[in-house]
């Protein structure tokens, strides 16, 4: 039986699998190119994120996720709670499918051959199972919760809750949950102003903060939440009060309104689309125009719906 969470339907309406991909396409982009919920032909499912990093580009203040980018070409899939053996089966497809693809593209091209994608885990918990199955071991040189694969080559398992608290490892805590997600955060809002990471983490964790809170009144951890919520006050007070916060949070909340609306508007029409099949332009142009509050209450239709006029009525 399918997991309702790896279909497309499923992935979309987590919240959490959300936090992650708005993430990775704030932080991962001035590395290379990257795609949020990439098709591929395995049906009915999509990869989180397939990465291609840019010749030469460098991000130190990402730590061990620039290292990780910057190996080539990847997919990242990112689960809320401790993967599962049958997750793995799929993302190990998923990477198939993929690498065949980019070989077709590159032959049609008339291209060398490409390197072929490595797969990134992101599993809240260890997932021992997983690890035993596939014969893992720690990776040499890299931080602990680090696994490399033996039974497939180029798959990686990243065990979020057991990364050290470093400042290379910050960026992939920042995807944590719980009291590992809180201590992350207040040592992100410690950084400079400047830092690269804080600038582009911190309105992710703005947008989605109501997530963040009931995540933590959901596990009953109040000192995290007190925490988190002080954190919380801390940074709309200094927005408030200080031009040059005001300035910076405008850009941030217009940052991330138009990346949101664009996100939510993309995977409307792509859902739209496969239930619908081919949008006629009229529909098009009317989810194109739409603000975010319309496209939230179109997205929402996406289940009930019995027809395109039904859900853009």
């Amino acid at each position: 039986m399918q997991d309702p969470g790896d279909s497309v339907v499923g992935k979309m309406f987590q919240p959490h699998d959300q936090r992650f991909k708005a993430m990775m396409g704030s932080v991962l982009s001035p590395l290379g190119q990257l795609e949020l919920e990439r098709a591929v032909h395995v049906a009915p499912t999509r990869i989180d994120v397939a990465f291609e990093p840019r010749p030469g580009a460098h991000a130190p203040e990402l730590g061990t996720l620039a290292r990780m980018a910057q190996m080539g070409p990847c997919l990242l899939e990112y689960y809320s709670q401790t993967v599962r053996l049958h997750h793995v089966e799929r993302c190990l497809r998923k990477q198939m499918e993929y690498a065949h693809e980019r070989r077709v593209t590159a032959e049609r091209q008339g291209d060398g051959e490409p390197a072929p994608p490595r797969l990134w885990i992101l599993s809240i918990g260890r997932p021992r199972k997983v690890l035993s199955r596939y014969e893992a071991r720690a990776m040499e040189g890299w931080p602990a919760g680090f696994w490399q694969t033996r039974a497939v080559d180029r798959a990686h398992v990243v065990v979020l809750r057991e990364l050290p608290r470093t400042p290379e490892t910050l960026p992939l805590r920042l995807l944590a949950r719980g009291r590992a997600l809180q201590q992350a955060m207040e040592e992100l809002a410690a950084l400079p102003t400047t830092h690269l990471l804080r600038q582009r983490a911190k309105p992710i964790l703005v947008a989605f903060q109501p997530l963040i809170v009931q995540d933590l009144e959901r596990h009953g951890d109040m000192n995290a939440l007190e925490k988190a919520q002080s954190l919380y006050e801390e940074w709309n007070r200094k927005a408030e009060t200080r031009g040059e916060a005001r300035g910076e949070a405008r850009g941030e909340a217009r940052g991330l309104t138009q990346g949101r609306q664009e996100g939510v508007r993309a995977t409307l029409i792509r859902l739209a689309e496969q239930r619908f099949g081919p949008l006629p332009e009229d529909a098009q142009a009317r989810i194109e125009q739409a603000d975010l509050a319309t496209l939230d209450v179109w997205t929402g239709r996406l289940l009930s719906a019995a027809s395109l006029d039904e859900l853009l009525d």
